[in-house]
């Protein structure tokens, strides 16, 4: 009851302070100015509807139906996203920018899962299939990746309605190009196990090894429900989580804080950063609960 009154006046607030007018775009839509992006739409559409999925009140159904049609609105012929509107031109602007289409693809299917829409099925695969299929296809694109967490994430999500072993194909790559940067137990630089190391002058951060363990939970879970567990990605998750445990404060954990224990459940930004905010608990909260139900016997380690 309290998660869900905490919930509820967040969202209470999106609503009426948040939400506004789209110009000539379709809905309602949320966003910084004159210049709202389709990646706040998709996560307000995501919050509303899980909210409802919990609740089963209606509360929040017609704000999330208007946000709804404002992220339609976004989406392109190829399924890809407009990333910003600008309002006062009335321009679907160019500019891209990291995790949206993503976030835009797993609005839409969160969106499904509540208001059980048949119409919203082939936007989704669309957009599922521009982000693993078309926006990969150029030469040299097997060597590297964008930050595609919130892509797997949308893919198990989708599955069974929307399917396609090319989802399951895309997200065990990333993973496996993830895997190239993770360090193991034993292996230097010591103390970062379970990271994923960019170069000897960079300090791993805790919310890309948290966002990272989201699409690898993901990816294991879609790969179990099509019949086709990997094992592989199941011991990178449990390094993964293991850091993730290590780095979570508890009660006596850092002697520094002058009340260590109201920091207690955070998680700083990296070692060298004991700084929490909330998306470093959102992002290492998400990661741990999804391998809650996966990881069995798996020993993490003490935190």
């Amino acid at each position: 009851p309290t998660a869900r009154e905490a919930a509820r006046k967040a969202l209470d607030y999106l609503v009426e302070k948040e939400l506004r007018g789209c110009g000539k775009a379709p809905g309602r839509c949320v966003g910084q100015g004159g210049a709202p992006d389709a990646g706040s739409a998709a996560l307000a559409v995501v919050a509303m509807a899980e909210y409802e999925r919990g609740t089963k009140e209606g509360r929040y159904l017609t704000p999330l139906k208007d946000v709804l049609a404002y992220l339609l609105w976004l989406q392109e012929p190829n399924g890809d996203f407009v990333h910003i509107y600008e309002v006062d031109r009335d321009l679907r602007s160019p500019v891209r920018l990291l995790y949206y289409s993503g976030e835009a693809a797993l609005g839409l299917i969160e969106a499904f899962r509540v208001l059980e829409d048949p119409a919203l099925l082939e936007p989704i695969r669309k957009a599922l299939d521009f982000l693993t299929k078309e926006n990969w296809s150029f030469f040299g694109s097997q060597y590297f990746f964008g930050e595609e967490h919130w892509t797997c994430i949308a893919a198990h999500e989708a599955f069974p309605e929307v399917q396609d072993d090319a989802y399951l194909e895309f997200c065990e790559s990333f993973s496996a190009f993830l895997r190239q940067m993770q360090t193991a137990e034993g292996e230097q630089p010591y103390g970062f196990e379970g990271t994923y190391v960019m170069g000897p002058f960079l300090a791993p951060r805790t919310t890309p090894v948290a966002g990272r363990t989201e699409a690898t939970v993901a990816t294991y879970k879609l790969g179990v429900a099509m019949g086709r567990p990997n094992m592989v990605i199941l011991e990178q998750i449990r390094r993964s989580l293991a850091f993730l445990v290590r780095m979570n404060y508890v009660p006596d954990s850092s002697p520094l804080f002058p009340r260590p224990d109201l920091a207690a459940g955070g998680m700083p930004g990296g070692l060298d950063d004991p700084v929490v905010r909330i998306d470093y608990v959102q992002h290492a909260g998400n990661a741990l609960l999804g391998g809650v139900d996966i990881l069995g016997d798996y020993e993490l380690g003490p935190p």
